[in-house]
C-alpha cells in the first residue's frame, strides 16, 4: 500500500502566494488618496451639522451657584432666655440649638409661592416681569385659572433649584435660560430665605416674650398673696421671738 505524500510548495510558489495575499503600504496610500474627498468632506459635514444644532436647535442653560452657611435658629430666643433668667425663670428646653433644614425650606412650596411674586428682567419678556408670568404664560394671555398658573409656576420654580449639603455649607445652584436672570433668581431666593428665617426668629422671640410677661403677672400675684399671708401671720403672732416653731413658720 502506497501513501501519498503532501506536496511542499517551492520558494517561487510561496512568494507568489504571499504577494497575492498581502496588500502593500503603497496600495493603501493610493486607496486613501483616491477617497480623499470622502475622507475630508464627511467629518466637515458632521462638524457643521453639530455646530448648527448646538447654536440654533438647542436652548442654552446657564447655572448660578451660591454657598449657604448653616445657622442656628435660637439667637434671638437666647436673648429672651437671658432676660427671663434675671427673673428666676428658666426657659431652657434641654435641647441643642436648632439647625436649619435648608434643603426642605428652599424646596418648599411656601418659599416657591413667595418667589412667584418677585419681578425680574429678562431679554425675552422685558424688564420687571413677575416670575409667575415668566414661567407660565409669558407674553400671551393666560388661558387657565390663577390657581392652575400658580401650581404650574411652583413646579417651575422647584425645577430650577438644586441644593446639596457640603459639610457645614450648602451648595445652591439655579439653572435657567439667561445668565443674568438665574443670577438675580439666586439672589432673590437667598433674600426670601433670609426673610423666612427672620420671621421665624421673631416669632420665637415674641413667643418667649409673651411667656415671660405671663409668668411675671403670675409671679406678682403669688408675691402679693405671700405678702398678705405674711401680714396676717404677723398680726396673729405679734410675739414670736421666744417661739422657734413660729419663727420657722414665718
Amino acid at each position: 500500500m502506497t501513501r501519498n505524500k503532501p506536496k511542499i510548495p517551492n520558494q517561487e510558489q510561496y512568494a507568489e502566494s504571499f504577494r497575492e495575499e498581502t496588500i502593500s503600504v503603497i496600495e493603501i496610500i493610493l486607496i486613501l488618496v483616491q477617497q480623499l474627498k470622502i475622507t475630508l468632506i464627511t467629518p466637515i459635514i458632521l462638524c457643521t451639522l453639530a455646530i448648527y444644532y448646538a447654536l440654533f436647535m438647542t436652548v442654552p442653560v446657564y447655572t448660578s451657584t451660591a454657598k449657604i452657611m448653616s445657622a442656628s435658629g435660637r439667637s434671638g430666643a437666647s436673648q429672651a432666655s437671658g432676660i427671663a433668667a434675671q427673673f428666676g425663670i428658666n426657659l431652657s428646653s434641654g435641647s441643642s440649638d436648632k439647625q436649619w433644614v435648608y434643603p426642605e425650606i428652599i424646596k418648599s412650596r411656601t418659599l416657591a409661592r413667595a418667589m412667584l411674586k418677585r419681578k425680574f428682567d429678562t431679554k425675552i419678556y422685558g424688564p420687571q416681569k413677575s416670575l409667575l408670568q415668566i414661567l407660565t404664560y409669558g407674553d400671551q394671555n393666560p388661558l387657565i385659572g390663577l390657581d392652575t398658573l400658580i401650581k404650574k409656576g411652583i413646579d417651575g420654580v422647584l425645577g430650577m433649584i438644586n441644593i446639596q449639603s457640603n459639610g457645614s455649607f450648602y451648595d445652591l445652584s439655579i439653572r435657567g435660560p439667561e445668565p443674568l436672570f438665574v443670577r438675580d433668581f439666586a439672589i432673590a431666593l437667598i433674600e426670601e430665605l433670609d426673610s423666612h428665617q427672620r420671621e421665624y426668629n421673631n416669632a420665637k422671640v415674641s413667643e418667649a416674650r409673651q411667656f415671660i410677661e405671663e409668668r411675671i403677672v403670675e409671679i406678682k400675684i403669688e408675691m402679693y398673696a405671700a405678702e398678705e399671708a405674711l401680714k396676717d401671720f404677723l398680726t396673729r403672732n405679734r410675739r414670736i421671738e421666744n417661739s422657734p416653731a413660729l419663727q420657722l413658720e414665718q
